[in-house]
């Protein structure tokens, strides 16, 4: 490959990087020896069969010892593959900490008192749709109330 076509692709990887406010530190040099020792430099491209340039999970700097050869199609499979990982962390986690006031043990016991005082829903389905029939409500309207009651989860204060 032409010189001025692999120093273009060099600040190419680089402007990318910058763009999704990943630091590059790879020289010239170094991101030249990397493709050249992985063999791959002639089948670099953005088709799932080509070459790229990737970091090891995904995660940290484009420095020497955190960058990878592989295909396209690896890399957006891996890309997927660690988003859904750090969603899930991220979520696992929230429920995990102790700032979450549902793990608050006198929530808790709050949560289940007020559970275990609610009549079965079924049974208060049948005691509002009595009322609204006693208080003459349009069937529509009926309907309405039904299933709010249906969908209604307790509101407890933190």
């Amino acid at each position: 490959m032409p010189k001025n076509h692999l120093n273009q692709a060099y600040h190419s990887c680089k402007q990318n990087a910058k763009k999704r406010k990943i630091q590059f530190l790879l020289s010239f040099d170094e991101w030249l020896s990397i493709w050249v020792q992985s063999g791959k430099l002639e089948k670099r491209g953005a088709a799932p069969n080509q070459y790229c340039m990737a970091r090891f999970n995904d995660s940290g700097h484009y420095q020497v010892g955190n960058v990878k050869i592989i295909t396209m199609a690896e890399n957006n499979k891996e890309q997927v593959s660690t988003k859904h990982t750090m969603e899930w962390r991220a979520i696992v986690s929230a429920r995990m900490s102790s700032d979450n006031p549902a793990k608050r043990p006198e929530v808790r016991a709050k949560i289940s008192a007020e559970a275990r005082s609610r009549p079965p829903i079924s049974e208060e389905l049948r005691i509002r749709r009595a009322m609204a029939i006693k208080q003459g409500w349009h069937i529509k309207r009926i309907k309405q109330q039904l299933v709010k009651a249906f969908v209604h989860l307790p509101t407890i204060g933190y």
